[in-house]
């Protein structure tokens, strides 16, 4: 018997700057987001499809990203309906895993 294939896509936000960035512009589940070791910043996730949506009605979750030696793995297991847009802020390495 095969093992289950996972669908999971990823987007890779990278800089050192804060940004804007559309993850996905469509209905999705953000399944996790991962964090490489030794990055300093803040992510925001917004349930939207385009970088102006990114208001307080359509907040998610705010993440900190912390120094550390070890890469850290977040499961969130979102549904949104319009779309995954996150704002960056400071050294940012993200990796969203999405359905």
């Amino acid at each position: 018997m095969s093992q289950p294939i996972s669908a999971c896509q990823y987007t890779v936000i990278s800089g050192t700057a804060a940004g804007t960035t559309v993850v996905a512009a469509r209905p999705a589940n953000l399944v996790r987001v991962f964090i490489p070791a030794n990055r300093t910043g803040t992510v925001s996730i917004y349930d939207c499809a385009a970088a102006d949506g990114t208001s307080a009605t359509n907040a998610i979750t705010d993440i900190a990203c912390t120094v550390g030696s070890i890469p850290v793995s977040i499961e969130l297991g979102f549904s949104v309906y319009k779309g995954i847009t996150c704002v960056t802020g400071g050294t940012t390495n993200l990796v969203f895993m999405t359905e």
